[in-house]
């Protein structure tokens, strides 16, 4: 058995990890741009009435 295959490997879990907070900071800033423009949207719509 080889035992380098079970071992942790805190380099690529590192990686891995970072990668995934870049994704999620991606994600947030494109879901916050949208919800802007929605509360954009939605301000416009109030001044009309």
């Amino acid at each position: 058995m080889d035992v380098s295959a079970t071992r942790s490997h805190p380099t690529l879990e590192l990686s891995r990890s970072i990668a995934s907070g870049m994704l999620i900071q991606e994600k947030v800033q494109t879901l916050y741009m949208s919800l802007g423009e929605i509360e954009g949207l939605t301000n416009d719509k109030q001044l009309m009435h």
